[in-house]
């Protein structure tokens, strides 16, 4: 019960800091591009496929680092068994209807996203 604790207080932490982050610029990387930026490389992804592929791996990649790091600050897996493929279909969504956010506050709330799932 206290880890279950533990992890919604710090989940709820990270939802709350992220968009502060994402404005003083302490995110660095793809993580402190918007939200646009990412629906741009998606939509474009097969005009130029080796560049565009690369460039969606970052993107992947970056929340994958994100995840990893909240999984091992929470001592669980939050995006396990989650497919790249449904990431980026979600973070897609998400970015689509919130395109000013920075693309850190759509990995965040992809995490919260998949968490509160899990504990349904």
């Amino acid at each position: 019960m206290k880890a279950n604790f533990c992890f919604a207080a710090l989940m709820a932490l990270l939802i709350q800091i992220a968009p502060a982050f994402a404005g003083e610029g302490s995110v660095h990387g793809i993580g402190a591009k918007s939200c646009a930026s990412f629906v741009f490389t998606l939509k474009n992804l097969n005009r130029d496929m080796e560049v565009n592929h690369r460039e969606t791996s970052k993107y992947l990649g970056w929340v994958n680092g994100f995840a990893t790091g909240a999984g091992l600050a929470m001592d669980t897996g939050p995006l396990k068994g989650v497919s790249g493929d449904e990431k980026l279909a979600w973070l897609r969504r998400y970015c689509g209807e919130h395109p000013n956010e920075s693309f850190s506050v759509a990995a965040a709330s992809l995490l919260d996203a998949y968490i509160a799932e899990s504990k349904r």
